[in-house]
């Protein structure tokens, strides 16, 4: 029934409010999404698993079974008119740092990032975008196919997307959100799908991303082996500190090899436990914690 100027206020004010559009952060990765949206002044997260084989390198492969997931998601979830802002998986872009750049133009900006960098992908076939990181900057590549396949997926759920960007680098940014970076060197160990991956950030800016595989134990051993050379090769006889973004029993696993306490490192359990779940099923520590610190980076508001 269409509403007349004598409609009362307080049900028009509802109306508007339940259908106005509503700002929805949304993950997604290899084996699921996860969305996040701010409720009563909290903010809540939903996760589901995707159907079998249908991501595969941080490509939808079923777009039509996702789209559909996606949408029911958020309606289950009593969310209408969503507007997405969208992080992308970690196995579909790549970032370089890039110190000293002096350009005239954009256009000149472009040809440097595009070519002149060692890009995992081929450089005529992405996207670049950049942001000031510190006195440097930070680019971020995404292959074109790749983002215009989760655009098409967005378009066939038919919601509206905002903002596109990366877990990682997203996650990077809400790590300065939670910890100020003073002049000594990180070690940034996180764990994302059973995989374990090492940043070592000297004063805050990433100099070394490195894949350690899924054995926790071995992945310890190189990485402090990878920390001792990068040290020696930049010439530091200073010591680090050990940054973790890891599930809570590989947190204490590698507390025990580092022979500290789990109280004593340094970790990121508490990036969301402002997050609630929406769903009664889900425990809150089922939240990935590099999906946390990547949706704080995003600009949820702690």
């Amino acid at each position: 029934m269409p509403l007349s100027n004598g409609a009362p206020s307080g049900l028009t004010g509802m109306l508007r409010q339940r259908f106005a559009a509503q700002r929805v952060l949304v993950v997604v990765a290899g084996q699921g999404v996860t969305c996040a949206w701010s409720s009563q002044g909290h903010w809540m997260w939903l996760h589901a698993v995707w159907p079998d084989g249908a991501c595969q390198e941080g490509i939808p492969q079923q777009p039509e079974a996702m789209a559909d997931l996606v949408a029911d998601l958020l309606l289950d979830a009593g969310i209408f008119g969503a507007h997405v802002e969208l992080l992308l998986p970690l196995e579909l872009c790549d970032w370089r740092v890039v110190d000293d750049v002096e350009v005239v133009t954009r256009a000149e900006l472009d040809t440097t990032l595009m070519d002149g960098l060692p890009w995992s992908f081929e450089a005529n076939d992405c996207y670049v975008s950049t942001s000031n990181c510190f006195d440097s900057l930070l680019t971020v590549g995404v292959s074109r196919s790749g983002l215009q396949a989760w655009i098409d997926l967005f378009e066939l759920a038919d919601l509206r997307l905002n903002r596109v960007d990366w877990l990682l680098s997203a996650a990077w940014r809400g790590l300065q959100k939670i910890q100020a970076f003073d002049h000594s060197d990180v070690a940034w160990l996180l764990s994302h799908q059973q995989q374990q991956r090492l940043v070592l950030l000297r004063h805050g800016i990433p100099e070394a991303d490195l894949s350690l595989g899924q054995n926790v134990e071995k992945s310890w051993l190189s990485a402090n082996r990878l920390i001792e050379a990068w040290q020696e090769i930049k010439g530091s006889s200073s010591g680090f500190q050990w940054r973790l973004t890891v599930p809570p029993p590989l947190r204490d696993q590698l507390a025990s090899l580092a022979g500290q306490s789990s109280e004593e490192i340094c970790s990121d359990l508490s990036a969301y436990q402002d997050l609630r779940p929406f769903d009664s099923m889900q425990e809150p520590d089922m939240l990935d914690p590099l999906v946390s610190l990547g949706l704080i980076g995003l600009g949820l508001e702690r």
